[in-house]
């Protein structure tokens, strides 16, 4: 059980430095969605357990993966 713990530590910690990322950048709207969404799915379906979190972590990195990919992939972000 100790392999799927490590995988949401990983999946959260990395979803939490793209929403600090883009938050740093000016972009705040998405990032505080989505985590308010994954908090959301989570809190509902907390009886899961594990897999709830799995699936919420992985979703909001997912979601602030994508939205950072497109975003900060254009140059015009980092002329500021």
């Amino acid at each position: 059980m100790l392999i799927p713990e490590l995988a949401v530590y990983l999946m959260l910690g990395s979803a939490m430095f793209l929403a600090l990322a883009l938050q740093a950048l000016g972009m705040r709207a998405v990032p505080v969605a989505a985590c308010a969404a994954a908090l959301a799915f989570e809190l509902t379906w907390r009886e899961l357990g594990l897999t709830a979190q799995l699936v919420a972590c992985g979703g909001l990195l997912l979601v602030l993966g994508a939205y950072a990919l497109k975003t900060l992939a254009m140059a015009v972000r980092h002329a500021f």
